[in-house]
């Protein structure tokens, strides 16, 4: 089946009397809603690359293959979460969650420049 895109009302068409408000259609819980870039190449195998910009929602459970912000030895990393066996995984290796001193939260949108 192909994929289908379901276009905006064109501005034009509407004489501008509608506009896209991106923090409605991206932010679901706005007081636990943050923005972190990602440094690095650690996520590409998952689509996520260097200088993207990611949404975490601090307020949705984690869940299996959930993608995760959390801290690790003081510092803020991204990982992808496998429920069954408890590990957090990049391209490059894998953390045991007792290694992960807290999940912060789970990335719900990914934002890339691509030009």
């Amino acid at each position: 089946m192909p994929t289908e895109l379901k276009p905006f009302p064109s501005l034009v068409e509407d004489h501008f009397e509608t506009s896209l408000d991106l923090n409605k259609k991206l932010i679901l819980h706005p007081s636990a809603t943050y923005f972190m870039q990602v440094l690095g190449e650690h996520m590409t195998d998952f689509g996520i690359y260097s200088n993207d910009l990611v949404i975490i929602d601090r307020s949705l459970e984690v869940f299996n293959n959930s993608i995760i912000v959390a801290e690790y030895s003081g510092e803020m990393i991204i990982r992808k979460f496998l429920k069954s066996s408890s590990i957090f995984i990049n391209n490059h290796n894998e953390l045991q969650s007792s290694e992960i001193s807290s999940i912060f939260g789970v990335v719900t949108y990914v934002i890339s420049q691509k030009y």
